[in-house]
């Protein structure tokens, strides 16, 4: 049972950091407070509830776009392996 703790516990403070370095990133005003006071009181259910609902950012949806865009192109212009 020590191991388990040795191993969850530094992981789970990550995703909680790591969540509450994209709140204060990504939002503005009294939603940062909200979301920290929920990750800090419930930090696991906090953080999945974040990550669920969140929203990508404009450049991030215009990133997913152009690699899209980009590996539709690759594949178009790559040729065909017949396999014979």
């Amino acid at each position: 049972m020590e191991t388990f703790a040795f191993i969850i516990i530094p992981i789970l403070i990550i995703i909680a950091v790591i969540t509450i370095v994209d709140v204060i990133r990504n939002r503005s005003g009294w939603s940062i407070a909200g979301w920290i006071l929920l990750i800090v009181v419930l930090p696991v259910i906090g953080s999945a509830i974040y990550w669920f609902t969140r929203k990508g950012t404009p450049d991030e949806a215009e990133h997913v776009y152009l690699a899209e865009q980009d590996r539709r192109y690759q594949s178009a212009h790559e040729p065909i392996d017949r396999g014979f």
